[in-house]
């Protein structure tokens, strides 16, 4: 026989007010904003340094014209705040009352609201807040209601970060690491390292992470990147910008793929987090327009430079020549080898890991330094093929000539007079990275059709 179980939920009232009406619903009704059973301030000082605090971060965000959450009340005649206290007593209220300025980095400076101009002040007295009354509760039951509150799942950057949806700043990123449902069709351009050469799991949006942290390397153009580099490029990327990265992410994830495709073979297992990085890091490290010209000799090469380095330094002491510690954290240099490469956000252990790379990094190929052909070559190839462009067999002025790298100079196609072909600015731009003879081949076909 069944026993019969009252359910009820906690009853509230959802009371929209400004932050006006608010600051005087609290003095009205005597509502404790700073009761015995919450946690304390997470920061002393509500005064920024280099970085706001975070009640400067909340009332910035609300002159940003953003929504600053729910904040809960509770209590049948003696009032408290249930969630959203530090907001109430540390941002909303405390900035009210002259208690903390605004960041220097603000759209005002560093002013008080006292010293704001008049249409700053009324816009924050009329800001609206989310106010959720829970009026029926009382003792223990108010703390329970905040435990469930506090012990909700807390957003990495990555999940924040992702909260940008379709801003274009994330949206075509966020396609190359899992498939997505607009529900007008599902998008399906997931990246090949992500599908098929990666030894670790999705588990809270890595791939996004990683591939955040490419995206702010590319844009800052730093050793390193942090999250704040990240939420600068999606909030101010134009779409040039956005184009720009986009283009060298995918450059940067073939090197992955490429590697991918033998790593397992060589190394007994796919790519893990460890591995990655230091994929990233030689990435980084190459000089522009590096070629690998076989990237199966590359990764055997590769693994085995690894695989050596790990035996050499695996029982050597991270110390200086002092017999000093260089960080308290790992004993050994190998140990100090498979922490840093996982990080991006420091200057200083990628420098460090930099210097480690000379020993495991193979040989590439580099681009030729010289781009342009000399008038003389120019003019030489032009009498030779008949003063006609190489591409279409059209006569052409000599004032009209560009030459063209057959083999591309991306590619690390040389600037030499072997590799010289004569054609148009018009041709040498629509065939772009394109081998030249490809190019012309394929300029034939089109015309033949």
């Amino acid at each position: 026989m069944s026993t019969k179980v009252e359910l009820k939920q906690n009853i509230f009232e959802y009371l929209p007010m400004t932050v006006w009406e608010y600051y005087s619903y609290i003095q009205d009704n005597d509502v404790d904003i700073e009761p015995l059973g919450q946690r304390d301030n997470v920061q002393t000082t509500d005064k920024g340094g280099v970085e706001p605090s975070k009640a400067q971060s909340i009332v910035q965000s609300m002159f940003d014209g953003l929504d600053i959450g729910e904040i809960s009340i509770a209590g049948t005649k003696e009032k408290e705040v249930l969630e959203g206290g530090h907001r109430t007593r540390k941002a909303v209220v405390a900035f009210l009352n002259n208690d903390f300025p605004l960041h220097k980095t603000s759209m005002f400076g560093e002013k008080h609201f006292s010293d704001l101009p008049a249409f700053a002040k009324e816009y924050y007295r009329q800001y609206k807040l989310r106010i959720i009354d829970f009026y029926e509760l009382n003792g223990p039951a108010i703390g329970k209601q905040f435990v469930q509150f506090a012990t909700a799942t807390v957003l990495k950057f990555v999940e924040k970060a992702n909260s940008y949806g379709k801003s274009p700043s994330i949206k075509e990123f966020r396609e190359l690491v899992r498939v997505v449902d607009y529900g007008n069709g599902v998008v399906d351009v997931v990246l090949p390292f992500f599908k098929d050469y990666v030894g670790f799991s999705d588990s809270r949006m890595k791939f996004l992470e990683i591939l955040l942290e490419s995206i702010g390397l590319h844009y800052t153009k730093n050793l390193s990147v942090n999250d704040n580099d990240i939420i600068r490029y999606l909030d101010t990327a134009t779409t040039t910008e956005v184009k720009r990265v986009k283009n060298a992410v995918l450059k940067e994830y073939a090197f992955y793929e490429n590697i991918g495709a033998f790593w397992s073979t060589y190394y007994g297992k796919k790519v893990g987090i460890m591995e990655f990085g230091i994929l990233r890091h030689i990435y980084f490290n190459l000089p522009d327009g590096f070629k690998v010209n076989d990237y199966d000799l590359f990764t055997k090469k590769l693994v085995r430079n690894l695989n050596d380095f790990e035996t050499k330094n695996s029982q050597v002491d991270y110390t200086d020549e002092n017999g000093d510690r260089l960080d308290g954290r790992y004993a050994k240099v190998w140990d100090a080898f498979k922490s840093y490469v996982k990080k991006i956000n420091s200057d200083t252990a990628t420098e460090q890991v930099r210097v480690w790379l000379s020993e495991i990094t193979p040989t590439v190929i580099e681009k030729d330094s010289k781009r342009s052909f000399s008038k003389k070559d120019l003019l030489k190839r032009y009498e030779e093929v008949g003063e006609v462009c190489e591409i279409t067999g059209d006569p052409i002025h000599f004032s009209q000539v560009v030459g063209a790298h057959i083999e591309p100079h991306c590619e690390s196609g040389k600037t030499e007079y072997s590799n010289l072909m004569i054609t148009t600015k018009y041709h040498n731009e629509k065939m772009g990275t394109m081998n030249a003879l490809e190019y012309k081949k394929k300029y034939e076909a089109s015309i033949r059709e």
